[in-house]
């Protein structure tokens, strides 16, 4: 008899143990990442083949004691190694501690293969190598408070490695959590029934693998070649040879009559997958993979049977916005189609599993690549007679009202000509959402709803929108990016949604852009700023240009367009700049003539001494970027931005300053030497004008024979009034009382600046 410790994944010991004591394990106990028990050396075999949860099965062969590393040393030269391995073998090593002074598990791991290797050597003197890949042995060596545990690892590779997927799609799941969420179904006794399984999302078809492995007895382990017991001095081949042999002649040829496995993907390649993986396995006459879109799911057949699958669920917020039409989607056909099924569906996010629409009578933990998921238990309920599928689904105000912007929207789309443009703006009130076309893709965004209106009720409704799109505009889901658009806070203004680094090409008056519609809020494009680009183009002519906060470059197209002798583009993002040039050198525009300036614009603002003729400013409406010195709000520091900016201004030139901020109020009295023209209206396209309100737009000259004092400069570290005090008492700056004006140097990035202000102290 053997000690063993089965590592398996969390939250599936009570599956565990109720699979292993079957195959002979005695005396099971839990811990938090397995299950200790003990068992001959068939139950070690056993669970290697058969275990369809375990990750490893660890023989113990030692335990002792240990205060330190030498005790540790000492600890496993003790162990009579040549029952385990010779020196022609191969070795490989892995440790884990718990609740000990030792700690690091890597030099844990040097100490005992120096132990081993010291201890063969002083007997034959010679030593076997180490190998990390297929090993002929493993040792696995466990520290927990003051007691070691050494262990020869059985299983080799990780057991939930079948040996049947040669390749995988995007983010497959392992093969134990499939398993396990079959078994959770009672997967095994409803295939013995006749009942039929269906994947709606299958991706590389792990799961209706795994499902049919179960349904026809074979045993997980069957497929590989390799078990780390294989040259081991202590592997019994006769045992070996004859548990196996008796494995095999368990396997059903068929599975219960009636019972079908069917897997569902929109994604051709990864369904390809998906059926080489279940001809590697055997199992491919027994699966039906097919390609098709979760809203075009359906039963195997007319009778009961069970949904298992593991749906996308994104790590960033943006991602799981992005995911909730989708899912509502999901919902909705198991809702009509899928009436007396009984689903099993793992997500990681509860706003994902509330926008199912469905009712989960138990939650199940589960841990799948590193998250925290749970397995949603949904019996679906009858819905009455299942309505067909198609445009009779659709709401029909919905599609009448996006067919009739369609129309009259695309015509005047090709006068201008650009088919990058808004088709639908919160018309109706129960579909709150923005829909922009950019060529062949379309861009929708959420308004975000009010907390006392369900999830579930938002996700549908996203789901309709979606639907209505795809049929109104003959633009397929996959070119439909949607978001959620909502008051972003802190660092959430920055923050990326996805990492799909997809850039695509619209026009725009003869202008090539290039935008991102998944992985940021905005898409690089303000489409409602195309009238103000254009009076930039009209204005330029052989004139310098000052693009301020210059995003992603589009105003200084229209002025380089436009005749502009010189360009300038300021932002403090590199990432804009890049893509700013990017859309230039698309448009063919290069040269030292157009300058890109990465910096904090006020800062660069008070530091700068060319002349411009002509400059655009379109701040954020809010800004607290750590890379800035300043908090930034267009309402309270427009008036000083605009004086600092037209001291750059060469006498008759123009500013362009537009603002999206609601309520926005320009203060005139704060600006007395300018003349200002509120041109709002003249630039509000004709696609935005359903909504009123999108952005504030002036023209602001200096009244003639005015002459425009120097701004006063403001030290630029002060962010707020504690940011300053707490700077100046690090440095000292601070004077006493009634003490006389002193000079100090600015600081910044470790280097004195060239300028000096006068402080009083006091």
């Amino acid at each position: 008899m053997f000690d063993y410790f089965i590592v398996i994944p969390p939250h599936l010991a009570f599956q565990a143990i109720k699979e292993l004591e079957p195959l002979g394990a005695l005396n099971t106990k839990e811990s938090p990442t397995g299950i200790y028990c003990s068992g001959d050396l068939a139950f070690g075999y056993k669970a290697c083949l058969h275990s369809r949860l375990a990750n490893r099965v660890l023989l113990k062969i030692a335990q002792f004691k240990v205060t330190d590393i030498d005790d540790l040393y000492e600890g496993v030269t003790k162990i009579n190694w040549s029952d385990h391995l010779g020196t022609e073998n191969t070795l490989a090593i892995s440790a884990t501690t718990r609740h000990s002074e030792m700690n690091h598990s890597h030099f844990v791991t040097l100490k005992v293969k120096d132990a081993i290797v010291d201890d063969l050597r002083r007997r034959f003197h010679d030593r076997p190598s180490i190998s990390k890949n297929e090993p002929d042995v493993r040792v696995h060596a466990h520290i927990d408070k003051d007691s070691a545990t050494i262990y020869i690892d059985l299983s080799g590779s990780s057991l939930h490695q079948r040996g049947y997927r040669k390749e995988s799609g995007l983010a497959p799941i392992k093969e134990n959590i499939a398993a396990a969420m079959l078994w959770i179904s009672g997967w095994a006794e409803a295939a013995q029934e006749g009942n039929d399984l269906v994947d709606p999302m299958c991706g590389a078809g792990t799961i209706p693998i795994e499902a049919a492995l179960i349904a026809t007895h074979t045993p997980p382990g069957i497929l590989r070649k390799y078990f780390g017991f294989m040259k081991w001095r202590g592997h019994d081949r006769a045992l070996w040879n004859q548990i196996r042999k008796e494995a095999q002649e368990r396997i059903q040829g068929e599975v219960k009559s009636g019972s079908g496995i069917v897997g569902f993907d929109q994604n051709a390649r990864v369904i390809e997958i998906a059926g080489r993986s279940a001809r590697s396995a055997g199992m491919d006459k027994f699966i039906r993979f097919e390609v098709r879109a979760i809203q075009d799911a359906r039963p195997v057949s007319k009778s009961k049977g069970i949904v298992v699958s593991n749906p996308p669920y994104g790590k960033r917020l943006g991602q799981v916005e992005a995911l909730r039409p989708m899912y509502a989607d999901f919902g909705r056909v198991l809702r009509e189609h899928f009436s007396g099924y009984q689903a099993y569906i793992l997500t990681n996010s509860d706003e994902l599993a509330y926008s199912l629409g469905l009712l989960a009578t138990r939650k199940r933990k589960i841990n799948n690549g590193g998250m925290e998921c749970h397995l949603l238990e949904c019996p679906i309920k009858s819905l009455g007679t299942a309505r067909k599928p198609g445009g009779d689904n659709l709401d029909k105000a919905l599609v009448n009202r996006l067919q009739k912007n369609v129309v009259r929207l695309r015509t005047w789309a090709e006068k201008v000509p650009t088919d990058a443009y808004r088709v639908y703006d919160a018309d109706l009130p129960e579909y709150n959402f923005a829909l922009d076309v950019y060529g062949k893709y379309a861009h929708l965004q959420e308004y975000a709803a009010p907390k006392n209106i369900p999830i579930s009720t938002c996700a549908t409704r996203a789901a309709m929108m979606i639907s209505v799109v795809e049929k109104v505009l003959g633009i397929p889901r996959s070119r439909i990016s949607y978001k959620i658009r909502k008051r972003q806070k802190g660092p959430a203004q920055y923050s990326r949604l996805h990492e799909r680094e997809k850039l695509v090409e619209v026009h725009e008056k003869g202008h090539i852009f290039l935008v991102n519609l998944w992985d940021y809020v905005d898409t690089g494009l303000f489409l409602d700023h195309r009238p103000v680009r254009s009076k930039i183009h009209d204005s330029v002519l052989k004139k310098r240009f000052l693009n301020l906060f210059c995003y992603t470059g589009s105003a200084t197209v229209y002025a380089a367009a436009g005749g502009a002798r010189e360009t300038t583009s300021v932002d403090l993002s590199d990432k804009y700049l890049e893509w700013a040039q990017r859309n230039m050198r698309r448009n063919r525009f290069r040269g030292r003539q157009h300058r890109y300036i990465c910096a904090d614009v006020i800062n660069w603002l008070e530091e700068d001494t060319q002349r411009y003729d002509v400059i655009f400013i379109d701040p954020p409406t809010f800004s607290n970027s750590k890379r800035s010195k300043r908090v930034f709000d267009v309402q309270r520091d427009h008036a000083r931005l605009i004086r600092l900016a037209a001291y750059r201004l060469d006498r008759d030139g123009l500013i362009y300053f537009s603002t999206n901020r609601k309520r926005f109020k320009f203060d005139a009295g704060a600006l007395p030497e300018f003349m200002v023209k509120d041109i709002t209206r003249s630039t509000l396209p004709i696609d935005f004008q359903r909504k009123g309100h999108v952005h504030s737009c002036f023209e602001i000259r200096l009244k003639p024979g005015t002459t425009l004092a120097r701004p006063e400069r403001k030290p630029r570290y002060e962010k707020t009034g504690r940011d300053r005090k707490r700077r100046e008492r690090k440095r000292g700056l601070k004077g006493s009382a009634g003490a006389g004006p002193r000079k100090k140097t600015l600081m910044r990035g470790g280097k004195k600046d060239r300028q000096t202000i006068q402080e009083t102290g006091g």
